[in-house]
């Protein structure tokens, strides 16, 4: 995870990098520039290296923070961004720039440990779930987001996303290998995406666009408990 840190007070923009450090640890590369000339010059030079989040103060002198932070975003659209400022009158203008989070000067290191936290934990959400599957000597990429659920016909599997059909010469039982734990095995030749799960029926699962995926007797139990795990953890956080 690449952080870049703007700021034309060296003593704060040292303190912010300090604090950032001491609280990631070895989870990012830092960047710092004390002009917006310097972080223009950057990402100019630097368009095929993403930043992932960025750290700005308002004020940089001669330069309007909130723009600097706009045309970096227009470089970088999914970059998450971080304002700073001594001056909470600004904060009306901040939204033009879609901002993550916005601290008020003196930084208080809880505040920006809450800051960074809420904004990778933004990062990670937006992420696509990303699967590689080679068949028949392709590569296909399947979004786990979009995937509704996966049914096995003869030699072929069925990947059933929200607006397309996807079929490839595959095992189930080697797929349900890669996914992750809220997908689960339902079915002989099913397992299901309980992401898209509305209904958990005795003998099937109604999906929230009003498909209906069987549950074998063998694999109900089972199936159930996955389910009630699943509703769980989804209650916890």
């Amino acid at each position: 995870m690449i952080i870049a840190v703007c700021d034309d007070n060296d003593i704060a923009l040292n303190n912010i990098c300090s604090l950032i450090e001491k609280n990631l640890e070895k989870q990012c590369r830092l960047l710092k520039f004390n002009t917006a000339s310097a972080l223009e010059f950057y990402i100019e030079d630097n368009k095929k290296i993403n930043l992932d989040i960025l750290v700005i103060d308002i004020d940089l002198g001669n330069s309007n923070g909130i723009d600097l932070a706009k045309k970096v975003k227009s470089h970088f659209p999914l970059i998450k961004i971080i304002f700073i400022t001594g001056f909470i009158n600004y904060a009306e203008n901040i939204f033009e720039a879609d901002p993550t989070y916005f601290i008020v000067k003196p930084i208080k290191e809880d505040k920006l440990v809450d800051a960074l936290n809420k904004t990778i934990n933004a990062i990670n959400e937006d992420k696509p779930d990303i699967i590689s599957i080679s068949s028949k000597g392709a590569i296909t990429n399947i979004n786990l987001k979009n995937l509704k659920y996966i049914e096995s016909f003869k030699r072929q599997i069925i990947i059933h996303e929200s607006t397309d059909e996807i079929k490839l010469y595959f095992k189930l039982k080697e797929i349900e290998k890669i996914l992750p734990s809220h997908f689960v095995r339902c079915h002989q030749s099913y397992i299901v995406n309980m992401n898209k799960v509305k209904y958990l029926n005795t003998g099937s699962f109604s999906l929230y666009d009003g498909e209906s995926i069987p549950i074998s007797q063998s694999r109900y139990n089972k199936t159930k408990e996955s389910f009630i795990n699943y509703l769980g953890e989804k209650l916890c956080h």
